[in-house]
């Protein structure tokens, strides 16, 4: 099962770093000398010119390493093109990080957390397009993906080890 094979990577990745006495925010941090709350990092993000796949982390105070909450934002936020949750969600299979910088166990654990978290990241996906449909209803004047009082569109709080916990089971009822 793909879920689960992510999973295991995604928990071996944190055990490489552990070993390395690093972790995920430790990683991305790498070359930095202090942290600087919602920052980029790495400050011109992590691209992979093979999979088009792109990132860059920023944390909020006391990061502990781990993802605690999932969300999505509007389109003036990272401005990227927008695409509808449908077109997205097809293009997560090809979400694929195949690099060194900052990291590899840093963009493998990322790579797998996608798969791991897949459908939480789909229901996101959908309520973020309803956000963004509702909000254009009740604001007709305002372009909408520009509106900067819509920053947030969906969002859920997430526990790497609960979930993992969760799929081990669905997998022993199987």
């Amino acid at each position: 099962m793909r879920m689960a094979d992510a999973a295991t990577r995604a928990v071996d990745c944190i055990a490489v770093l552990h070993q390395r006495e690093s972790n995920l925010v430790m990683e991305v941090l790498r070359g930095h000398d202090r942290f600087t709350e919602i920052e980029h990092y790495p400050p011109d993000d992590v691209y992979d010119s093979r999979s088009h796949a792109q990132y860059y982390f920023h944390a909020h105070p006391t990061p502990t390493g781990l993802p605690e909450r999932l969300f999505t934002t509007n389109r003036w936020v990272t401005g990227e093109t927008w695409y509808r949750a449908s077109d997205v969600i097809a293009m997560l299979d090809c979400f694929a990080l195949d690099l060194d910088y900052p990291s590899r166990a840093l963009n493998e654990w990322l790579t797998a957390v996608l798969v791991l978290f897949r459908p939480q990241i789909e229901q996101l996906l959908f309520a973020r397009d309803r956000a963004v449909e509702d909000w254009q209803r009740r604001h007709p004047e305002a372009d909408v993906f520009e509106d900067r009082r819509l920053e947030i569109t969906s969002s859920m709080p997430v526990s790497l080890y609960e979930h993992i916990e969760w799929l081990r089971g669905e997998l022993a009822r199987r």
